[in-house]
């Protein structure tokens, strides 16, 4: 399976709205605002067109050590038919992750990929660094097959960007105390996002499959 699926357009992250949020939106979000945007990190791609067209998000939770954002197609963006589910993007201020899920079908060949993404990140846009593990099975003819393939990624300044994403829901959680307050458990794991790459990443796991099979 080509490396180009194993980008890391699942970092996901925001800038911060105070000293003690870990959230993120462009600017401060006035209480009883409707509407939001937040930036996202992009790692190592350049599009023409905005990453996150054709998507919004909704705060999920907020506090001083993670911001949880499940995030939706609202319209049909590139490969979000593939997509299975809602996307979650759970980050900090330093860690960002992500993990999200495919589901194809072409020539009798059946693919569900499921990749998830750890990283670390150095003085916002410095560098980053992530492990990222791709879990694919597939079926076809009534034969089985699922493989998993680990590796990690390195991108410097010039390879990490922010692209905006429209918030619609959940806003009042950016300005809640809780958003200031530590949480007594650890965070939970981070899942995220991928951008207008689920396309591709749809037809990998149907190659890939293919090669099992």
């Amino acid at each position: 399976m080509a490396r180009r699926y194993l980008f890391l357009t699942t970092l996901v992250a925001a800038k911060t709205i105070s000293a003690t949020t870990a959230a993120a939106p462009v600017t401060t979000t006035a209480e009883g605002a409707s509407t939001t945007q937040i930036q996202l990190y992009v790692i190592g791609e350049t599009q023409s067109v905005p990453q996150f067209t054709g998507m919004a998000g909704s705060i999920v939770d907020a506090n001083s050590v993670a911001t949880t954002i499940a995030v939706e197609c609202t319209d049909d963006a590139a490969g979000c038919g593939n997509l299975s589910g809602p996307i979650t993007a759970i980050q900090g201020p330093s860690t960002r992750g992500g993990t999200f899920v495919v589901k194809t079908e072409t020539n009798g060949i059946e693919a569900t990929m499921t990749v998830e993404n750890s990283c670390q990140i150095t003085g916002a846009t410095q560098s980053a660094s992530c492990a990222e593990t791709i879990k694919i099975n597939g079926e076809a003819g009534g034969q089985k097959a699922s493989s998993t393939m680990s590796t990690t990624i390195q991108a410097k300044s010039n390879g990490i960007t922010l692209e905006p994403l429209l918030i619609t829901a959940g806003l009042e959680k950016l300005n809640s105390p809780q958003a200031t307050e530590t949480p007594g458990a650890a965070p939970a794991p981070v899942t995220g996002n991928m951008g207008l790459t689920l396309g591709g990443a749809a037809a990998g796991a149907v190659a890939a499959v293919a090669a099992l099979l």
